[in-house]
């Protein structure tokens, strides 16, 4: 029997996720494939390298499979290079339960990251969420920057209620180029993707708390 548990004082708000095509390069390991993809707003396409500007913010979707025939929790992680920022409250997580339910949890950048539920063989969930660009962290010229994100298996041992590691980490990496101006008509480095940014900075802030915990009993 399947148990779904919700975390006391953690709120969930339904938000649509429009479904875009994504052009990934994948990782499988440990019982499971992973994807990064950064969006390009001029084609409307994820992809896994992508121009951007100095300024603004940038949309990263992840993705992940249980090719396991087991059932198992999995467990999201993010951590931001020197760069970016992770612009609190945009996780959103789409799986066969859920659609683009939108986490008031910033766990998926904490250390003991996102438990995004319960999955059978062959299920897969989708983590939508944006990064703020510092550009005060960039050097003059061209900045090529990895965002990677994480996955690890885990469960409930027969009788208890502490989550243990099942797996260790299995990761996928996209790539944004940011090329920053400090005067002098810097030229452009090469054809990519330019990504579309979204104006304004993003607050920090870490919230403890899962945003979803299942687990069989």
């Amino acid at each position: 029997m399947k148990k779904v548990l919700s975390i006391a004082g953690l709120a969930l708000a339904a938000a649509a996720v429009t479904a875009a095509p994504v052009s990934a390069a994948s990782t499988s390991a440990n019982g499971m494939t992973v994807g990064v993809n950064i969006l390009n707003t001029s084609n409307g396409q994820y992809q896994t390298e992508v121009e951007a500007k100095s300024v603004g913010s940038i949309s990263v979707r992840a993705t992940v499979r249980n090719t396991d025939s087991a059932t198992t929790q999995l467990v999201a992680f993010v951590t931001m290079p020197q760069a970016l920022s992770f612009a609190s409250g945009t996780t959103a997580v789409t799986n066969k339960r859920v659609n683009g339910q939108l986490a008031t949890t910033d766990n998926i950048t904490a250390p003991q990251g996102l438990n995004i539920g319960l999955y059978d063989a062959g299920d897969q969930a989708t983590i939508d969420f944006k990064a703020n660009i510092d550009a005060t962290k960039l050097v003059c010229g061209r900045n090529s920057i990895p965002v990677s994100v994480a996955f690890r298996k885990a469960d409930y041992p027969k009788g208890s209620t502490v989550l243990q590691w099942t797996t260790g980490f299995t990761t996928a990496n996209a790539t944004v180029n940011i090329t920053k101006d400090c005067g002098g008509n810097l030229p452009d480095t090469g054809p990519g993707a330019v990504v579309g940014v979204a104006a304004g900075a993003g607050a920090l802030a870490t919230a403890a708390g899962y945003m979803i915990v299942s687990r069989k009993k």
